[in-house]
């Protein structure tokens, strides 16, 4: 070894004496490796500058790029590599190369300008930082940058792995390490969904969840197999109750704060809990007056890849606006509807059904208000009938002292899928202390009229009531049999009763319509 660096001290000392020895074109370089890739070859030239401090990137004609010691003279170069090559220090086939055998050194920064990455080394480079991320290496921004942070996370890696923990990644390493992370990935089904009604957009793991249910704050989907993992999409606005309706909503999931954990940074905080052999981990989003975000839970056993998979959640995650699961829609079936009253038995002898709100109208079936004498809306409003006809069982109302100005309608959506999931709208009670109550359907058969069977059985008081779509447009109203009334239907008849008809902003809202002696 003492003669190794006695004979390297003195090529040190005749590269600094050499005259011209900053004069590039006449130089020589010592090339160790080429690379196809930039970010390849800057790789492995920073695991070298561990060992030399002269390392640089070069462009060869070819488009490759060398990875190089240098310059330096000829013959003091040609010393080095002797020296190099008897102590094992470079690869037995590492050569002599004159400095115009290169386009021009492209690293390290300063050495000259870099060609700017192409797409796919940007978007390998992104790759890299994505599987570190998802096995908890990587914290930072998923931008293609390989900078300290993400050779910190290199070498976590490598320590992991059992390898030497070098910061850069060899490339059997990246490959063992991309294929490692996209075994998981699949394995997981992991795939962008977009929850419309929750203003969320992710990555989920579809091959253990699908879709169940909505019950605002949550969008609900259940488990895709015999392991029992669970997936609830969390929405609702930010302000007074929200606190409550959080946590109730987190309790039902099994994230019990007392006894979980809590972390926060920036807009995020994070949430876990457990019990009984099963963990819950939450990431919320909290931004713009509005908290959204995921629950993910599943057996303990699975504890790490529940943490693996809501990492990618929550780096995928983005939000459209400000919308938020409706407060005013909660699923129940119609036995609990009943039993709060909804079947009007708690009103009676009033006559109680639904109506669509239609700019300063509303829309209702003529049933609920013929032969009443007097209407009243949920809210206060004395109304009155402006246009009804029992044959098309559609009843327009207009407030008691209003004259014939044109109707708003709410936005009218085109037929659905076969499979769509439709809202129907409910409303408060009389004389109870309840939400107001809705129900989530599909649409079942279409009846010969060309109105639509849902699936779910509709209670008397819901005729009258507005179907919505994921997007928040009106599908439908109930009929007095329980079926749909088509938008289109609803559309004609405004028409044909009371004239052309304005959109109106917003999603549909549904009041309580009281006929009174």
């Amino acid at each position: 070894m003492g003669r190794v660096l006695g004979l390297w001290a003195l090529v040190a000392a005749l590269w600094c004496w050499a005259p011209g020895s900053g004069a590039f074109a006449s130089t020589n370089w010592i090339q160790l490796e080429a690379k196809r890739t930039l970010p390849e070859a800057v790789e492995r030239a920073r695991v070298w500058a561990n060992r030399e401090a002269d390392v640089g990137v070069l462009l060869l004609p070819s488009g490759w790029y060398g990875v190089a010691l240098g310059p330096a003279p000829a013959g003091v170069a040609a010393a080095r590599l002797q020296v190099l090559r008897d102590a094992g220090r470079v690869p037995a086939d590492a050569y002599l190369a004159e400095a115009s055998a290169y386009l021009g050194q492209v690293w390290p920064p300063g050495a000259g300008e870099a060609p700017p990455q192409t797409a796919a080394e940007a978007q390998a480079a992104r790759e890299i930082q994505r599987a570190l991320a998802w096995f908890g290496h990587y914290r930072g921004p998923i931008d293609g940058d390989i900078g300290p942070a993400s050779r910190r996370a290199k070498a976590a890696w490598q320590t992991a792995q059992g390898l030497p923990a070098t910061g850069e990644l060899e490339t059997a390493e990246a490959e063992r390490l991309l294929a490692a992370w996209r075994a998981e990935r699949d394995a997981a089904g992991m795939a962008e969904i977009t929850v419309a009604d929750a203003g969320v957009i992710l990555e989920a793991p579809m091959a253990w969840v699908g879709f169940d249910r909505i019950a605002p704050p949550l969008v609900l989907y259940a488990p895709a197999d015999a392991r029992g993992l669970t997936l609830a999409v969390l929405s609702l606005a930010d302000g007074p109750g929200a606190d409550a309706r959080l946590g109730a909503a987190l309790g039902q999931l099994g994230v019990v704060l007392p006894t979980g954990w809590r972390a926060e940074a920036a807009e995020w905080v994070a949430l876990g809990g457990g019990s009984d052999g099963r963990r819950v981990v939450a990431r919320l989003m909290l931004r713009e007056g509005t908290i959204r975000g995921f629950a993910l839970g599943g057996p303990e056993a699975m504890a790490g890849d529940l943490a693996r998979v809501a990492r990618a959640m929550q780096a995928s995650m983005t939000v459209m606006g400000r919308q938020v699961l409706p407060e005013a829609v909660v699923p129940v079936d119609s036995a609990l509807r009943a039993a709060l009253g909804a079947d009007g038995t708690a009103a009676d002898p009033l006559r109680i059904g639904a109506g669509v709100v239609a700019g300063s109208g509303v829309l209702t079936l003529a049933r609920n208000v013929l032969g009443c004498g007097r209407i009243e809306l949920g809210d206060g409003r004395e109304m009155r009938v402006r246009a009804a006809e029992g044959g098309a069982d559609l009843a327009l109302l207009v407030p008691a002292a209003a004259g014939e100005g044109a109707i708003a309608l709410p936005r009218l959506a085109a037929p659905p899928a076969a499979d769509a999931i439709l809202r129907v709208a409910g409303f408060g009670h009389a004389g109870r202390d309840a939400p107001p109550l809705g129900i989530e359907t599909a649409i079942a058969a279409v009846a010969p009229d060309g109105r639509w069977i849902p699936a779910a059985t509709m209670l008397p008081t819901d005729g009258g009531a507005g179907v919505s779509d994921a997007a928040g447009a009106l599908v439908a109203m109930v009929d007095g049999e329980g079926r749909l009334i088509p938008a289109a239907e609803i559309g004609a008849w405004v028409q044909r009763m009371a004239g052309p008809a304005t959109a109106a902003a917003g999603r549909p809202e549904t009041l309580r319509v009281l006929c009174l002696p």
